[in-house]
């Protein structure tokens, strides 16, 4: 899918904390994203030129009041795993991503304790049969990671 892009908004908390659970092993990450973000800021930046980048340091239920209605070409949820944060992305930017856009996300799986994105995904397509869900097959670990997504019509 080719998009025409006239801004970026990229968004995120200020530190990334999260746990996974994967074949009984558990793992905690936690960063400070200040570099990453510098980075980030940088290389869009100098891509895509500063007028037409926005980076949002903040948590996406904060911040999705400053866009409008059918505003996004492509949303991409990458957040918090459990369940009820990926439901409030998918329920609080449905609505931001315009006709013919594409909305997808990652981690379409059941490797997360309460199996989060999946089930919110399926919850959220169950109710809205103009949906047509698709899933990509990354398989770079056992049943990890493969994203999600779909047109909006």
């Amino acid at each position: 899918i080719r998009l025409g892009w006239r801004s970026l908004s990229l968004r995120g908390p200020r530190r990334i904390e999260w746990e996974m659970t994967s074949g009984g092993m558990q793992v905690s990450m936690t960063g400070d994203v200040d570099q990453a973000y510098c980075r980030v800021k940088r290389r869009y930046e100098a891509k895509f030129g500063e007028d037409r980048v926005t980076l949002m340091k903040a948590y996406s239920s904060d911040v999705v009041a400053a866009f409008p209605d059918n505003y996004f070409a492509f949303i991409y949820i990458d957040g918090n795993h459990f369940e009820n944060f990926v439901r409030d992305d998918l329920i609080n930017f449905w609505p931001k991503l315009s006709k013919g856009g594409l909305f997808a996300g990652h981690d379409y799986n059941t490797a997360y304790a309460g199996s989060g994105p999946k089930v919110a995904c399926d919850k959220f397509v169950a109710t809205r049969p103009e949906i047509k869900m698709k899933v990509t097959d990354e398989m770079r670990f056992p049943k990890c990671c493969p994203s999600f997504y779909w047109t909006k019509p």
